[in-house]
Order: C-alpha cells, then sequence, then structure tokens
C-alpha cells in the first residue's frame, strides 16, 4: 500500500486506491486526497466561492437552490417595474378620492367601476408576470389555455383578499367599507368581469393588428 505525502497530493485514478487511502486516515496516518477534476460526473464543489476557481481553472457551478432563489428574486422584481404600476395606480386612485373627498360616503356606487379597474389592472399585472417568468425560463412557456388560468386565477385570488382587507379595516380601525354580503360578492364579481374583459381583449387585439409583410423594403 503506497502512502500519500500531503506535501504531495497525487490523483486517484480508480476507486481501490481512494478507498486505501482511507483506511489509512481512520489508522491516523496523514493523507491528502486530491480534486478529482475529471470525468463526466465532475462539479465544481459548493463550498467554493463566486471568485474562487477549481484545479482546472474553472468557475464553480452554483448550487440549484442559490440559483432559484436568485432568478426567482429578480422575476419579482422584473415583474414590479414592468407592470406594478397598473395595481398601484388604482389603489392609488382609490385611496385619495376615498380619503380627500370622500367620495364613495358622498356616491356609494363608484366603488363599482373602482373595483372592475382593480380586476383590469391586476390581470394586466398576472399576465405581464408570467410572460416574464416564461421569458426567463422559470415556468416554462404555458399554453394558452395556461396563461388564462394563471391569470384568472390570480385575479380572483387578489379580489378575495382585497375583501379580507376591507373586512380586517372595518373590524379594526372603524371603517365601513363592506355594507353586507351581497355587495362583497358583487365587488369580487367585478373585480373578476374586469380581469375577464382584459383576457378578452388580449385574445382580440392580435387579430385586428394587419399581417406582416415577408419583405421590407
Amino acid at each position: 500500500m503506497r502512502n500519500a505525502e500531503p506535501s504531495d497530493p497525487r490523483r486517484f485514478d480508480r476507486p481501490l486506491e481512494m478507498c486505501e487511502a482511507l483506511e489509512q486516515a481512520d489508522c491516523g496516518q496523514p493523507v491528502s486526497l486530491p480534486a478529482i477534476t475529471e470525468g463526466p460526473a465532475y462539479n465544481a464543489p459548493s463550498m467554493l466561492g463566486a471568485d474562487q476557481k477549481t484545479p482546472d481553472g474553472l468557475a464553480p457551478r452554483p448550487r440549484a437552490g442559490a440559483a432559484m432563489r436568485s432568478d426567482v428574486g429578480r422575476w419579482i422584481l422584473r415583474s414590479l417595474r414592468a407592470a406594478g404600476w397598473a395595481p398601484l395606480a388604482v389603489l392609488g386612485v382609490h385611496l385619495f378620492i376615498s380619503r380627500a373627498f370622500g367620495a364613495y360616503a358622498a356616491y356609494p356606487p363608484l366603488d363599482l367601476p373602482m373595483h372592475f379597474l382593480g380586476g383590469i389592472s391586476i390581470a394586466y399585472f398576472f399576465w405581464r408576470s408570467q410572460e416574464l417568468a416564461a421569458e426567463g425560463e422559470l415556468l416554462g412557456q404555458l399554453s394558452r389555455l395556461g396563461s388564462v388560468l394563471v391569470v384568472l386565477g390570480g385575479t380572483s385570488t387578489a379580489a378575495m383578499l382585497w375583501e379580507f382587507a376591507e373586512w380586517i379595516s372595518d373590524r379594526s380601525l372603524g371603517t365601513h367599507s363592506q355594507v353586507g354580503l351581497e355587495d362583497t360578492l358583487l365587488d369580487m364579481a367585478l373585480g373578476i368581469a374586469g380581469g375577464s374583459l382584459y383576457l378578452v381583449v388580449r385574445r382580440i387585439l392580435p387579430t385586428l393588428q394587419p399581417p406582416r409583410s415577408a419583405e421590407h423594403p
């Protein structure tokens, strides 16, 4: 059995030699195990930093979990920058006319178009989000039906959460956003209707565009 000196690391070409070296370590003998830099299963150690190199000069591959978290973070930021302005604009108008002018108290039906516009804006946000997720290969390319289901599901969930927020506000802050069960259900229905209208418009608009000419001037 050959001894592996710490100052002269060598490559083990056969698994048997690796096992022999490990047996030496169990017996208290010094042993040095060099990095294996050959073979189809080679992957850079995950404990290396981003600025470190493996013995063969390759940069270490990032761990799958860290890469996924980074991709999700970039996707969220891109979604907020690309389409977050739409629901925030509707929310800003809602707060402005309710706080500054007391518009809902003076004219309660004004609440209805605001929920409808909120549905349109949040549907636009989810549509752009799933497009960006497909571009970044985070979810893959969804089918047309899959995109519709994602947008409708997200819009319906947002409408429901908004009603929960109104209920909490009424109980905790003494507001009077909800006036009954019918009002709550109508608000959610209008939000979903706004999202559905957005999907219909998205479906019709491409058919209204003139076909592109194959020849360029």
